[in-house]
């Protein structure tokens, strides 16, 4: 065996069997749940198994007096490990080696890992191989689970626009993806190391008025406290401007201590917009006075239509439309009105929410000044109204309100709908009190569907509005348009009556039905020809 051999006849001449029982010892008690072994490789080249656990036998097959060639090497081994393990095996058999971790087959050829230590030491025949292995195998899988885990989460990360930062408990930066670089001109793999304690060159980078809040940040999201705010900074880019981002973050535990994960994106342009917008405070906060004195008028004429309808004992089909819908708008006026008053006493009104309130206002300042003449004179204001028209309607009353409930609008209708001779002010409610009610029926979002159809056949043209709520029992769609009936803590039970009365003053017709995938669908059918004659036989007889 060459100088390896020389070395081994030396050690067996000064102890080394007494050395060898020592190691032996030594093993099996490191590895003492694990498999453990004496073999003999005899001087023909021949390993005899000496001896070997239980489980080792049941394991493997292998039993003591076997003798092990090259094809029991073949079923002990998988292809890809036998040269490596067999060089290890060579090594030990000259000098003592560091353990080694490989792959194993069971006697059923499932792959095994195993960390394998072993002594070898010359006796008379051949030399004797003393050595125990433990069974890695759920360590292993559960590194490869992990590796790929970080490279999933490494893959993601570097695809996405925000800018995602981890730091250890020293506030150094373990982890940056590459978003760091559109975002603030930096090299990711610079940036790490980068440490954001006081005096430090990561803040550096931080503007010096917003050092304090960012740093107020940091603390928060290592300690856990659980504030879901987030901090606006100005951050210096590497061509030397500063740039808003705005963080978030908080922290979790790893091996290695408290960890903190902060997500940033850029909002310079929103940051500057809103300063833009400071400039327009006064002028704003007349402009939102102005219209919530001619909305406080309006809701007086409100309460006095409310008023003047309450002792009626029965109501026509145009007398019940007006009635109810008089009541209805009350609680969308009074919250546009509250509304408009928290834009008074915000420090900075803003334009963008000034519009919509503006035009919302106007709105229902028509549908009272219509349900007025509706009352006195018993007519509806009919005029040609395109579908893209009412749903423009319906975009506007229900955008924002969607927005906040997380519930996303699919609007949609037939291009080759004609013109529908109705009263856009009223039939836009109606379809706006369906809607409302799909939206409450969906407090967790969802998506509300809206479409219409031209069933030329019939000359209809049918509303469909479908939720994803839990649906409508058999008892309650029964009542559904009964004045006063709700199955809502806070409801009034007037929203789908007033659209059932403005339906059936147009002629028209309400029918519900349960959605199979779950919810409930309103079908609102208005015939275009029935109504448009009327109008023109009561023209010509004028």
């Amino acid at each position: 065996m060459g100088r390896g051999e020389d070395d081994t006849k030396a050690g067996l001449s000064e102890g080394a069997p007494l050395a060898s029982s020592d190691e032996r010892l030594r093993i099996l008690s490191e590895l003492a749940q694990g498999y453990s072994y004496t073999v003999t490789r005899l001087d023909s080249g021949e390993i005899r198994v000496d001896w070997i656990t239980q489980n080792f036998e049941q394991t493997f097959h292998l039993h003591v007096g076997d003798r092990i060639r090259a094809r029991t090497f073949a079923r002990l081994l998988p292809p890809d490990e036998r040269k490596r393990v067999l060089c290890w095996m060579a090594a030990v058999l000259d000098e003592p080696q560091q353990p080694l971790e490989h792959r194993a087959l069971d006697h059923r050829g499932e792959r095994l890992w195993v960390y394998h230590a072993a002594h070898a030491a010359r006796v008379e025949g051949g030399i004797r191989i003393d050595g125990s292995a433990l069974d890695v195998t759920e360590r292993k899988q559960a590194e490869e689970v992990l590796a790929q885990s970080e490279e999933r989460f490494r893959m993601m990360t570097d695809h996405m626009s925000d800018m995602i930062v981890e730091l250890d408990d020293d506030r150094r930066i373990v982890f940056i993806n590459r978003a760091v670089g559109p975002m603030l001109g930096w090299d990711p793999e610079r940036a790490l190391g980068f440490q954001f304690g006081p005096g430090t060159r990561g803040e550096d980078t931080i503007h010096r008025e917003d050092i304090l809040a960012a740093r107020q940040r940091f603390d928060d999201a290592l300690e856990s406290v659980g504030r879901k705010d987030k901090v606006r900074s100005r951050y210096l880019h590497r061509d030397g401007s500063w740039r808003w981002v705005e963080m978030a973050g908080n922290s979790f535990r790893t091996p290695n201590g408290v960890h903190t994960l902060l997500v940033g994106r850029e909002v310079t342009e929103r940051v500057e917009r809103e300063a833009a917008d400071l400039l327009d405070a006064e002028r704003l906060e007349r402009e939102v006075q102005a219209r919530t004195e001619v909305l406080e008028e309006t809701y007086r004429q409100l309460q006095e239509l409310r008023s003047r309808l309450a002792d009626a004992e029965k109501l026509g089909a145009a007398d019940e439309l007006t009635g109810s819908l008089a009541h209805a708008i009350n609680n969308p006026l009074g919250a546009l009105t509250g509304r408009l008053q928290m834009e008074l006493e915000a420090p900075v009104p803003s334009r963008s929410a000034l519009i919509p309130i503006q035009r919302l206002g106007e709105r229902i300042h028509s549908v009272v000044a219509n349900t007025l003449a509706l009352y006195r004179e018993g007519r509806l204001r009919l005029a040609d109204t395109r579908v893209a028209d009412l749903f423009d309607d319906l975009r506007g009353e229900l955008g924002d309100r969607a927005h906040r409930s997380n519930v996303r609008l699919e609007i949609r209708h037939d291009a080759a709908i004609p013109p529908l001779l109705v009263d856009r002010t009223l039939l836009a409610a109606a379809l706006v009190s369906v809607a409302e009610n799909g939206l409450e029926a969906m407090p967790s979002g969802g998506v509300l569907d809206i479409e219409a159809r031209h069933i030329r056949a019939s000359a209809i043209v049918q509303f469909r509005i479908a939720d994803q709520g839990s649906g409508i029992s058999d008892q309650a769609r029964a009542r559904i348009f009964d004045a006063f009936f709700t199955t809502k803590s806070s409801g009034t039970g007037l929203g789908l009556p007033i659209a059932n009365g403005v339906v059936r003053g147009h002629r028209g017709r309400i029918d519900v039905e349960r959605r199979r995938e779950g919810g409930t669908i309103f079908c609102i059918s208005i015939p275009y020809g029935e109504l448009r004659e009327e109008h023109e036989l009561a023209a010509a007889a004028v």
